[in-house]
């Protein structure tokens, strides 16, 4: 069974500052995905699937973006999966058409969906490339972490949800 749980965090002025890096790549690989996606429908009425997306991070990394190298790959590929079921939920299940993401918008979020660690004693929790994040931990877990996603508000708080695959109860 899986629950998550989520914490506040207090990162420090450099790790807001990465934080606030990964906002912005994953937020422009949502939307380089898109446009593409549109354009490839409106061209010739064929699809592009997250993993011909992800194909292109390497080309983008040398050319177009080398600040993509700056954050771990895993986040630009969950915003490329993210942005998968937003765009086959409009076709398949009729919700609204995805939108382009705003730098403006009233939350942001950035996917780690590897090596999260919690250090319950310390109130520290570990994401990629960002180092061990000062937080409020208010309950603790048994289990194993699978994915962590780190949002900021729009008044600038930082709150990390962790999801974990708990051993299951037999009642």
């Amino acid at each position: 069974m899986n629950k998550s749980f989520k914490f506040r965090l207090y990162p420090t002025a450099k790790q807001e500052e990465l934080l606030n890096k990964h906002f912005g790549c994953v937020r422009w690989i949502y939307n380089y995905g898109l446009n593409k996606k549109m354009t490839a429908y409106q061209v010739d009425k064929t699809s592009i699937s997250r993993f011909e997306l992800s194909k292109d991070l390497p080309l983008l990394k040398k050319t177009i973006a080398p600040w993509l190298s700056e954050v771990i790959a895993q986040s630009l590929q969950s915003s490329l999966e993210n942005l998968e079921k937003a765009y086959t939920g409009f076709f398949k299940d009729k919700k609204n058409f995805p939108k382009f993401k705003s730098k403006h918008k009233s939350k942001q979020m950035v996917g780690f969906p590897q090596n999260t660690k919690i250090d319950f004693e310390k109130g520290k929790v570990s994401v990629n490339k960002i180092g061990w994040l000062r937080a409020r931990i208010s309950r603790e877990f048994d289990g194993k972490i699978k994915t962590a996603t780190v949002e900021k508000t729009a008044t600038g708080k930082f709150f990390i949800s962790i999801t974990v695959e708990l051993p299951d109860v037999k009642i």
